[in-house]
């Protein structure tokens, strides 16, 4: 059994004190081939865990199948290390120092990088689990919706990003206090220069604090018109009737003049005008106008329906239908149904719409020849 011995530990190459034989390659391809085999079992096994629990979502499966093939992989890692006898060469590598202080005795080192990338690592984990808990338990209470998760979400992820910042300088052995001293010149320049960028980002926070809007909400400024989908840090992104994605700074939603129709109450009021022709029965108008409104499905009954006599105009007499209704993101397509329904109505009971008109009068010129023209007049 020597001779098998002697194969397996025969060097197929030698770099100083480490020997990579036969022996070390079957394993490495051992590992490999156990930890792809292991992957596809996890994977299968959170897809039918998806399937058999309700409370797991194509989110949360994501995540699982995520995290738990980097742990896998890790460790995959850890054992192939072992099994090679390459520590000595890890710690050499990971002692490697970029730069160091004597005065402060602080030193930064390959190993270092390797800390901080693990401890985002982990604050990343820990905030998918943080959002994982606000779907499943917040959202069974009356009092938070969904733009309520995101605000509390976010909030979440920044306080557990500033921890791990804060841990992540800790554990390297910088001293954070004379990190901060240290670098105050620096960004009082750097303040200066990114002003516009650091008023986006103190908007950001207002805006996630103050609850001004939420994502969700159906916002008016500068007249436009569109739906919250997300509130970041520096921007929020909005999505118009038409579809179009729109990024605006927090701080312009802070500073402009900005309507919330989805802030004080779900029912909001809306105004549609019409104008008939001289000589309506005003009071019929009247009748068609409510009844028209109260008929569709998406006008409230809760509130009354109004209609006011506007205005005798220069050709027709004007009407307004003011009514409630919860749809404020599809409004422009509850009132073209009122219109269609208020222009059938309407030839029905014989109500004319009148159009713009103007009287020309002609006046002859005797002073002139025949056919040297005439002269118009509009009044």
């Amino acid at each position: 059994m020597n001779w098998l011995k002697d194969i397996f530990t025969y060097p197929l190459f030698t770099a100083g004190d480490f020997d990579f034989t036969l022996l070390k390659l079957i394993l490495i391809a051992l590992i490999i081939f156990l930890t792809r085999k292991a992957v596809i079992f996890y994977r299968r096994f959170v897809t039918n865990l998806f399937r058999r629990n309700d409370w797991i979502d194509d989110e949360r499966a994501g995540f699982m199948r995520k995290y738990g093939t980097y742990t896998l992989i890790i460790l995959a890692a850890f054992f192939s290390f072992a099994g090679l006898g390459l520590w000595e060469l890890v710690e050499a590598f990971m002692s490697f120092t970029f730069f160091e202080s004597r005065e402060t005795r602080f030193k930064f080192s390959v190993g270092n990088i390797f800390i901080i990338v693990a401890i985002f690592v982990v604050a990343g984990f820990i905030a998918r689990m943080v959002r994982i808990v606000i779907k499943k338990n917040l959202l069974q209470r009356d009092w938070i919706d969904k733009g309520k998760e995101f605000t509390i979400f976010k909030l979440s992820t920044y306080f557990i990003y500033t921890v791990a910042f804060i841990v992540a300088v800790e554990s390297i052995g910088a001293d954070l206090s004379s990190l901060v001293l240290a670098s105050a010149a620096l960004l009082v320049g750097v303040g200066i220069g990114l002003q516009y960028l650091f008023a986006d980002v103190v908007s950001g926070f207002i805006l996630l604090f103050e609850g001004t809007f939420k994502v969700g909400d159906v916002i008016e400024i500068n007249g436009l018109v569109a739906r919250v989908e997300r509130i970041d840090v520096r921007t929020s992104k909005v999505v118009t009737r038409d579809g179009n994605f729109i990024i605006i700074p927090n701080s312009t939603l802070t500073r402009d003049n900005l309507t919330n129709w989805s802030h004080s109450s779900q029912l909001t009021r809306f105004k549609v005008e019409t104008r008939v022709a001289y000589g309506s029965d005003t009071m019929m108008v009247k009748n068609i106008l409510q009844d028209v409104a109260t008929r569709h499905p998406e006008v409230s009954n809760i509130r009354p329906v109004i209609v006011r006599f506007a205005n005798f105009g220069e050709y027709a007499i004007e009407f307004e239908l003011f009514f409630w209704a919860i749809q404020t993101w599809n409004i422009e397509i509850v009132k073209s149904d009122l219109r269609f329904e208020i222009d059938k109505r309407f030839r029905e009971a014989g109500i004319g719409i009148p159009y713009p008109q103007r009287d020309l009068h002609i006046k002859s010129d005797d002073t002139k020849a025949s056919g040297s023209g005439s002269a118009f007049q509009e009044q």
